[in-house]
C-alpha cells in the first residue's frame, strides 16, 4: 500500500515537478525547496525491498582509497569512535576497525542485521542503538539519507548518539547537479523507490539546522561524464565500457587524468553542481 507525504523538512505540500519526473513521483516544496517523492511504499514494502539487496557484492579498491582519505581527515579531527548508519555491506565498519577506529554499523531490518553479523560485521539494529547509552565521535550516513522515509526523525535520534563535541558526516545525491540539469528525469540518482529524498545544498542545510546541527562544511563532488547512454543491442558493449566503476578507474589511470578529475571537481564544487553533496555538521 502506497502512502502520501508532505515535505520531509518543513511539512508543507509539494508542487509536482512535471512529466519528466513523474515516474519517481517527485514534487518540490515551495517553502524550503526540498525535492522528494510525494508517494512512497509503506514501511513493510520498503523493508521487503531493501531486504533483497545483495549483501555479497565486492567492494572496489578505489572505494577503500576513498575511505583512506576520510580516515586521514578523521584522525586529524581526533575521531576515535564511529557509527555507520545504514552500513550496507559493512565494508566501512570493518575497514575502520582495522585502521584503529572503534566502529559499529547499524541497519533497521533485523534480518539484515543477522546476515551481516553472521559474516563477522559488527552491527546492531536501529532500535537497539536508540535504546542503549553508547555515543560516538562521528556518525556517517553514506548514500543513505535519500532512502529513508523520515530523515528528520533519523537525524534527531542520531544526534543523541553523538558525543559533545560530535560530528555528522553525510553524502547524498545533489538535486542541483549538472547531470540532473542535463538528464532531468533520466538522471541515475532519481531511482524510485530507493531514492525518495533528493536534497540540494539549501534543503539539506535547513534540515540539519532544524535538527540541532551546525554546518561545518558542505561541498559537492563527482561528475559521471557518461551517466547515461542509449539503450539497445548496439550499446551493450559501450554500456560495459562506460560503467561507473570503469570511469572511476579511467580517471585514476595516470597523473593527467587524476589532475583533470581534480580540476573538474573543483569547478563543479565552486558552482555547487557536483553529483554528490558531502557534508560535515557538528552537534550544536
Amino acid at each position: 500500500m502506497k502512502i502520501t507525504r508532505n515535505c520531509v523538512v518543513c511539512g508543507q505540500e509539494a508542487t509536482p515537478l512535471g512529466k519528466s519526473y513523474s515516474s519517481a513521483f517527485l514534487g518540490k516544496c515551495q517553502n524550503c525547496q526540498m525535492v522528494f517523492s510525494t508517494v512512497i511504499p509503506d514501511e513493510f514494502e520498503l523493508k521487503l525491498h531493501y531486504s533483497n539487496y545483495d549483501r555479497n557484492a565486492e567492494v572496489s579498491n578505489l572505494t577503500f582509497q576513498v575511505y583512506d582519505s576520510w580516515f586521514e581527515k578523521w584522525k586529524k579531527m581526533s575521531i576515535k569512535s564511529l557509527l555507520d548508519f545504514g552500513c550496507g555491506l559493512g565494508a566501512l565498519v570493518d575497514y575502520a576497525n582495522l585502521n584503529g577506529f572503534s566502529s559499529v554499523g547499524t541497519e533497521i531490518d533485523l534480518d539484515v542485521v543477522g546476515k551481516l553479523s553472521s559474516k563477522g560485521v559488527k552491527v546492531i539494529d536501529f532500535d537497539s542503538l536508540v535504546g542503549n547509552s553508547d555515543k560516538y565521535n562521528l556518525i556517517s550516513i553514506i548514500e543513505v539519507l535519500e532512502h529513508v522515509s523520515d530523515p528528520k526523525m533519523v537525524l534527531i535520534q542520531l544526534r543523541q548518539k553523538l558525543t559533545s563535541p560530535g560530528m555528522m558526516f553525510i553524502t547524498t545525491p545533489n538535486f542541483n547537479a549538472l547531470n540532473r540539469r542535463i538528464l532531468k528525469g533520466k538522471w541515475r540518482a532519481l531511482w524510485y523507490p530507493d531514492h525518495i529524498n533528493i536534497f540540494s545544498y539549501a534543503s539539506l542545510k535547513k534540515l540539519l539546522e532544524d535538527c540541532g546541527y551546525q554546518i561545518v562544511s558542505i561541498e559537492t563532488s563527482g561528475h559521471i561524464l557518461f551517466d547515461r547512454i542509449y539503450s539497445g543491442e548496439n550499446s551493450k558493449k559501450a554500456s560495459s565500457i562506460l560503467t561507473i566503476e570503469n570511469q572511476r578507474k579511467f580517471f585514476m589511470k595516470n597523473a593527467f587524468t587524476i589532475r583533470f578529475k581534480q580540476f573538474l571537481n573543483f569547478v563543479l564544487n565552486q558552482l555547487k553542481l557536483g553529483d554528490t553533496l558531502i557534508v560535515y555538521a557538528s552537534k550544536s
